[in-house]
């Protein structure tokens, strides 16, 4: 595919077999759920940029990889369409990733009463146990959360909790902050 796309590429295993000349991109499969520290592959690579081929429901590996320095990211399914141009952009120095992953460079536009919702569910509480706190109804509550979850890019409670806490999340600790209102 690459080679078609116009990019000088060769295959190399990763078990060993050495690659001839430098490398200013290498493109690999992470073991499946695996957020694989990224640091040892790019240093065997002369440190060169980093994209990985996913599967669709890897999404959580995918911001740990991210997260961890990863430069770029295809999914298995749009191979074709997406990974010379990943490749390109990626070794213009550019970060790429799927748009329809829902991750976001920039904080979410959350209420302040989906962040109230969000802080009491990072804190463990049951959407009844918001319920009751607020005055709503548990309908209303589920609403928020559904909405929350859309804008965030995550799928449940726990994947919400785990991105709201995760330093490199960039969403800081001031969402979990409940007003007594």
């Amino acid at each position: 595919m690459l080679r078609r796309g116009g990019i000088d590429a060769r295959h190399t295993s990763v078990d060993g077999g050495e690659s001839s000349g430098a490398v200013d991109v290498v493109v690999f499969v992470p073991s499946r759920g695996a957020a694989e520290p990224l640091d040892e592959l790019r240093a065997t690579s002369g440190g060169a940029r980093l994209v990985g081929i996913f599967a669709g429901d890897e999404e959580a590996v995918l911001r740990k990889l991210i997260s961890g320095g990863l430069d770029g990211a295809v999914f298995e399914a749009d191979l074709e369409e997406t990974l010379t141009s990943t490749v390109v952009a990626v070794c213009a120095g550019q970060l790429v990733i799927p748009r329809r992953l829902g991750l976001n460079p920039r904080k979410p536009a959350l209420s302040s009463r989906e962040k109230q919702i969000l802080g009491m569910v990072v804190l463990g509480m049951s959407n009844s146990e918001i319920a009751a706190r607020l005055v709503l109804a548990e309908s209303t509550i589920k609403s928020h959360l559904r909405s929350s979850f859309r804008k965030l890019g995550v799928r449940s409670r726990h994947e919400a909790t785990e991105r709201i806490l995760d330093p490199a999340g960039n969403l800081g600790t001031g969402i979990l902050s409940i007003s007594d209102a």
